[in-house]
């Protein structure tokens, strides 16, 4: 009986540090998704100013 409450208790562990790992890469993710999202917005805006000067 203890070795299954062992396994189970391994294999929660195992999901739960696979679910940290993702939702990291997800904030990553979103992070340079931000970052290059605002870059063209940038370069958008100067772009604009740029042809009406």
């Amino acid at each position: 009986m203890k070795t299954y409450e062992l396994e189970k208790q391994r294999k929660l562990d195992g999901l739960r540090a696979q679910r940290a790992r993702h939702e990291k890469a997800i904030c990553i993710t979103l992070m340079i998704v931000m970052i290059l999202a605002g870059l063209a917005i940038a370069w958008f805006m100067n772009h604009l100013f740029s042809q009406s000067i």
